[in-house]
């Protein structure tokens, strides 16, 4: 029941630690991300702000839509698949001919997957926790801050290695590891349960149907010597 597991599951704080970090990653590395698609597009700066730019508006456009799909679909589907775009994004920007590519795949893709991660990954943290709900959301959110030490230096050590494109690449292939742990999240017992009552049609909304003309000039003897348990009974009460 819900009082059972409230407020003691904090393996799901750890496992939403580790998915911040990587959904935070892109805007702790904009300048990483700034100055490489500059250099590598041949593109003026307002030019080359739109991906970065683009992240952070259509990241909270990705909160806006997963809500109600949550609704329908349940939370770890929708942040199964916000994970998988946020992934991809990435790595078809390492393969961008152009600046609009690029803000497509790494603007739009990529900040509508990352919107979507972050939406219910607090979603099912409040889900798990009520009395420590505060508590769980600052060590949740603190994976933002662990990434901005670790991203950047990451990111900077792969364009020396790899060059920018090879980096683009190896980090969409860090961030699809949200996959694997989106999957390794399950709402509540107790939420399911209560979803599946919602769902359960009740007696009120099964649809009546009218009596034909024909049952209807049935006499009323006849359709009781029809039904065998209402003639059993009348049998039993004697």
């Amino acid at each position: 029941g819900e009082a059972a597991g409230i407020d003691k599951c904090w393996w799901v704080v750890v496992l939403a630690f580790l998915m911040t970090t990587m959904e935070s990653a892109t805007s702790r590395c904009s300048g990483f991300l700034y100055v490489g698609i500059r250099e590598q597009m041949n593109v003026d700066r307002g030019q080359a702000s739109w991906p970065v730019n683009l992240v952070t508006s259509v990241n909270d456009f990705g909160g806006l839509v997963s809500g109600p799909l949550s609704e329908h679909f349940s939370t770890v589907p929708v942040m199964a698949v916000g994970s998988v775009l946020a992934s991809a994004g990435v790595i078809a920007s390492a393969f961008a001919p152009d600046i609009s590519w690029i803000s497509v795949t790494l603007g739009i893709v990529h900040g509508f997957g990352v919107g979507v991660v972050a939406t219910m990954l607090q979603v099912i943290i409040s889900m798990y926790f009520k009395r420590y709900r505060g508590t769980a959301h600052g060590i949740m959110f603190a994976g933002s801050t662990a990434g901005a030490f670790f991203y950047p230096q990451l990111l900077l050590f792969l364009r020396n290695t790899f060059g920018f494109r090879g980096s683009l690449l190896i980090f969409g292939a860090i961030l699809l590891h949200m996959f694997a742990l989106s999957l390794a999240l399950r709402e509540p017992s107790w939420v399911s349960t209560e979803r599946l009552e919602k769902r359960r049609p009740t007696v009120a909304s099964l649809p009546t149907f009218p009596a034909t003309e024909l049952e209807a000039r049935r006499p009323a003897k006849l359709r009781r010597a029809s039904c065998p348990a209402f003639a059993m009974e009348s049998r039993c009460s004697i």
